[in-house]
């Protein structure tokens, strides 16, 4: 996807967010789930913010075509 391996961490932690959440009960599933997918978006948004200005070759990039 051509996204910088220095953020590993927070991708691992969005993975979890979604796929493992930390949660007791439906509601708070449903409310880690929200809160990473907010996360998500961000990440991309600042992402394509970034493609539009200085095109790559990679997948985000390849979007924007």
């Amino acid at each position: 996807m051509g996204l910088p391996m220095e953020d590993i961490d927070l991708f691992l932690e969005i993975k979890d967010g979604i796929i493992r959440p930390q949660a007791a009960t439906p509601e708070e599933r449903d409310a880690a789930v929200h809160e990473t997918g907010k996360k998500i978006y961000a990440l991309l948004e600042e992402v394509v913010a970034q493609r539009v200005e200085e095109r790559r070759d990679d997948f985000i990039s390849g979007f924007l075509d």
